[in-house]
């Protein structure tokens, strides 16, 4: 059963594990930056968000099976309308692909979306992917 849980910059764990999971799936980076994962992805994971938002408004989310974190997720409020929420990464670990933990957690943060009280949700995509 998958889990979602908020995760925070303060917590070491929570940056391991953050870092764990884009070392775990490479060919994100790589596809999107041209480069390897590095700590600059657990920092733009954690304070990134759309030009003019307020850190307020940004969530962001671990996936655990159990005890094990495999993805992560980050989420912006009223954006990029007042009435919905922007999911601007959900990653999960090469290893626990084509396992239904992606549409699982998709689920979940729909339901988050529906408890804030936002109308719509908005999942950024790559095309390469």
């Amino acid at each position: 059963m998958l889990t979602a849980l908020p995760l925070t910059s303060e917590s070491a764990r929570d940056c391991a594990n953050v870092l764990r999971v884009f070392m775990e799936a490479p060919s994100y980076t790589e596809l999107v930056e041209g480069r390897s994962p590095s700590t600059e992805d657990v920092d733009d994971f954690f304070f990134g968000r759309p030009v003019g938002k307020d850190a307020a408004y940004k969530s962001v989310f671990g996936f655990f099976v159990g005890r094990d974190m495999i993805g992560c997720a980050d989420v912006v409020r009223s954006y990029p309308a007042d009435d919905c929420v922007w999911i601007g990464l959900m990653l999960f670990s090469e290893a626990h692909h084509g396992r239904g933990y992606g549409k699982a957690a998709l689920g979940l943060l729909i339901e988050m979306t529906d408890e804030w009280g936002y109308r719509t949700a908005q999942l950024a995509v790559v095309s390469t992917n």
